[in-house]
């Protein structure tokens, strides 16, 4: 089973050609890189025989910081001029309050309510209904994720064969700022609610998630994270479920590769003779790249060969 891994963000020429030659999935802010997105709708135009999956965001997180919102309808024409080349879109999701202020009850409870109706504008203007993916953030009452999982396509959406149906992809976003075990216990209570819905099938993508443990317990769709790749200029390379540190910047770090049992080293030694790479390149400080290309490799593996390991069970919690 192949899960929909999503590369998030754009980062040099190498990395975009690693990615387009083993089909890797992309994501890309249309706010900050949308000539990164002009540049993969266009290739895979050309290329047809590239597989690789395109997510386009809206860029509202990104907007919120800068004091700014996201216009909407230039949003929605930028996404039905590119649709044919597309899988999914986010929709414009409102971020409470101030950036950099404490937020209010008020500020927290309009935002979802403003997002919904963010949903249902965009959802009646863009050419494929199915492609836009409404947001659950964890936090937000589940009163509103029962509203997208009860909600059905309307009559006026311009794609009339998803008339009648329900939403065929949601995004679920937890809270970075609480414990992994705090997100465990809230994907407990979402696919449970899922799962008794009229809507059990729908596809989820995890924003932001990189525990691959985590994706491994609970049934998503697909997850995206710019933290695997950015990862490696700092020196780490994922190894399975962990990193390995292999920087020369800080030989005497206990987790450093040179550290470890002989074990981890002929492991990582391994995986870099797998990919066509030097190990020792992999500690040359002003050698990053070959990091990144063998995070991008060895997360590439573990999405092909995804094994969903979770019990459809989801009333216990399945943190250790």
């Amino acid at each position: 089973m192949k899960f929909n891994l999503y590369a998030a963000g754009s980062f040099n020429k190498e990395s975009t050609d690693l990615k387009r030659e083993l089909g890797y999935d992309q994501l890309l802010s249309q706010l900050n890189e949308r000539k990164a997105c002009i540049e993969w709708v266009e290739y895979k135009r050309a290329h047809p025989e590239c597989k690789s999956k395109l997510f386009i965001d809206s860029g509202a997180y990104t907007a919120h910081t800068k004091g700014k919102e996201v216009d909407v309808d230039e949003y929605i024409e930028f996404m039905n001029s590119v649709d044919d080349q597309v899988t999914v879109f986010a929709q414009v999701d409102k971020i409470p309050g101030e950036w950099g202020k404490p937020k209010t009850p008020e500020q927290l409870a309009q935002a979802p309510i403003d997002s919904w109706n963010n949903y249902l504008y965009m959802v009646k203007k863009v050419k494929s209904p199915k492609k836009l993916l409404p947001i659950f953030h964890q936090g937000e009452d589940f009163k509103y994720l029962k509203q997208m999982l009860d909600y059905v396509y309307p009559e006026d959406v311009l794609d009339k064969s998803c008339v009648g149906q329900h939403i065929d992809y949601i995004g679920i976003s937890c809270n970075k700022e609480v414990s992994s075990s705090d997100w465990v216990d809230w994907f407990n209570i979402v696919f449970k609610m899922i799962k008794e819905s009229p809507n059990p099938n729908v596809k989820t993508h995890a924003f932001g998630m990189t525990s691959l443990r985590i994706l491994e317990q609970f049934p998503f769709t697909s997850a995206d994270s710019t933290s695997w790749v950015r990862t490696a200029s700092f020196g780490n390379l994922q190894v399975g479920y962990t990193t390995v540190y292999v920087s020369n910047r800080n030989l005497n770090d206990p987790q450093h590769i040179n550290n470890l049992s002989p074990a981890v080293k002929k492991t990582v030694a391994d995986m870099c003779t797998k990919y066509g790479l030097n190990l020792d390149e992999m500690i040359a400080d002003d050698k990053p790249y070959p990091r990144a290309i063998f995070n991008l490799r060895s997360l590439h593996d573990w999405a092909t060969n995804y094994e969903y390991k979770g019990t459809d069970e989801f009333e216990e919690s399945l943190w250790d």
